[in-house]
């Protein structure tokens, strides 16, 4: 989307969660990657790369805006 590489699942969390996302997406150059499963909500950047979580539905999401560089909204519902 928008020349960015997204990548998506919905497990991994606890302690070695960034490092499962990553290995799960090994040898492709991903921009952000979106997880659930833990139900907290995230938007933390480390180096160029977000990792990110919506967070427990129906109580807060996230709105990412593309088309305005990397423009992350956090919505408490």
């Amino acid at each position: 989307m928008e020349g960015k590489r997204i990548g998506i699942v919905h497990r991994y969390g606890g302690f070695f969660a960034d490092r499962k996302l990553e290995n799960r997406f090994q040898g492709e150059q991903i921009d952000m990657f979106i997880h659930g499963h833990t139900h907290q909500l995230r938007n933390e950047k480390k180096g160029e790369v977000y990792y990110l979580n919506p967070g427990p539905f129906p109580k807060s999401m996230l709105i990412i805006n593309l088309e305005k560089g990397e423009e992350i909204e956090i919505v408490k519902l």
